[in-house]
């Protein structure tokens, strides 16, 4: 519901005194979140212990540590301004057309880091469950 503020607007109008909402978003973006130190740390830890070592393989996990350095976030680039203004502007079709002619940039070495911890807690999870199933199925 409060992904659809008119609705919510509506809603909390009718119901008690004027509140002013907030215009942005109530969520910090992805980069914020995954680029701060304690996250940073978090990703390392789990990217180097045994069970994701196991899973997907020493050199991988080494490389992917190796990327994930924490620096402060910068003011954005007069380029990535301009980048950011011609996704608002350009036309759908376009943006299409320029995708499937552009090169694909690499992936963010945080977010891969992210879905490999992912991927290693699922394994684990679905291990256990199996290991639970077989074991309630022998006795």
């Amino acid at each position: 519901m409060r992904n659809n503020k008119n609705v919510h607007k509506r809603i909390v109008s009718e119901l008690g005194p004027k509140v002013r909402l907030g215009d942005g978003d109530a969520t910090a973006p992805e980069a914020d979140i995954l680029r701060t130190q304690s996250f940073a740390d978090f990703l390392k830890h789990e990217i180097r212990s045994d069970d994701t070592t196991d899973l997907l393989g020493y050199e991988l996990m080494n490389r992917i540590s190796m990327g994930l350095t924490t620096v402060p976030r910068r003011k954005l680039s007069w380029k990535r301004q301009i980048k950011r203004i011609g996704a608002i502007v350009i036309p759908e079709p376009l943006k299409s057309a320029l995708r499937d002619r552009v090169s694909k940039p690499d992936i963010d070495p945080y977010v891969l880091a992210f879905r490999v911890v992912i991927i290693a807690r699922m394994h684990k999870m679905l291990a256990a469950d199996a290991q639970r199933l077989r074991t309630s199925a022998a006795g």
